[in-house]
């Protein structure tokens, strides 16, 4: 892939400059060079920095709380996540295949709440952090929740056998309507039965069956509810059983499907790969 990159990225200094053609190598290929696969093995350690330092304002006792230190490494990560995005945009081959890429889609979500941190770090009513009794502020709600998952996600760029197992679930995807139907009835008589066998002061309504169906089928297993007869009881540990059988089906599915998939994973990823390059240079299949 490497070699493929070097010599679509020549056909293509003509329309762009060299350095760019080498600076998009690295930041994308870590393969082309030494630098660029340190480059690409630090960064989730950056990541995964950011992310922790979000979740510790939740903390009431740490000593990073409130701290002004606190404040400037959350800016100074997401600068540079925003410096990373737009050098990566201006020395990309092609804008438009850069914009529909779904890890730059990513990268641009993981940058935008830039600007709502300056404005609470520096606006009118300035706070120098998020701190955990405001988590219901919709700011707050978004720089505690919705930033972590959205930093993590930036991750899923450098595992690239985590398209095998979307590529796995996407083959399994076939029978899944046919074990939600299977699950669904399974769901709808249990509970009409431990709806009938249990009173009313145990079992009111039949929702409250169907969440029991539910934690018993998953083996969750609260134990907020319970049956009190005979019977329910009798019923509840069919339940249990044929669960236990039912849940092996789509878990033989989706562990053989993925086991296939993983067998050929050398030439999925090189296609993969191979398609992903010559999409970013102009190439498509028409």
């Amino acid at each position: 892939t490497s070699k493929l990159t070097t010599l679509v990225g020549t056909m293509h200094l003509g329309k762009q400059q060299a350095w760019q053609a080498k600076m998009w190598e690295f930041m994308e290929f870590p393969e082309t060079s030494r630098a660029a696969g340190l480059y690409a093995a630090f960064m989730p350690y950056v990541i995964m920095t950011a992310v922790g330092l979000t979740l510790l304002q939740t903390l009431d006792d740490t000593p990073l709380v409130g701290s002004p230190v606190l404040m400037m490494l959350e800016l100074a990560i997401e600068i540079f996540f925003c410096a990373e995005l737009v050098l990566r945009f201006v020395v990309c081959p092609r804008r438009k295949a850069f914009m529909l890429n779904f890890y730059n889609i990513v990268d641009f979500l993981a940058v935008l709440p830039l600007v709502l941190r300056v404005l609470i770090y520096f606006g009118p009513s300035s706070r120098t952090t998020v701190e955990a009794t405001d988590h219901r502020d919709w700011d707050c709600f978004l720089l505690i929740c919705v930033v972590p998952t959205l930093r993590l996600m930036k991750v899923i760029r450098r595992f690239q056998a985590f398209q095998l197992l979307i590529g796995a679930f996407k083959l399994t995807f076939e029978a899944l309507p046919v074990l939600l139907y299977t699950q669904f009835l399974m769901t709808l008589m249990f509970s009409s039965i431990i709806f009938i066998a249990e009173p009313p002061s145990n079992i009111g309504s039949m929702p409250t069956a169907v969440w029991l169906t539910i934690v018993t089928m998953t083996t969750v297993g609260y134990g907020d509810i319970t049956p009190t007869t005979s019977i329910g009881s009798a019923v509840v540990g069919v339940l249990v059983v044929s669960s236990v059988i039912f849940t092996a089906f789509p878990l033989g599915i989706i562990g053989s499907t993925f086991t296939s998939v993983w067998a050929d994973r050398d030439r999925i990823l090189l296609m993969q790969r191979t398609r992903d390059c010559l999409t970013q240079w102009g190439f498509t299949y028409q």
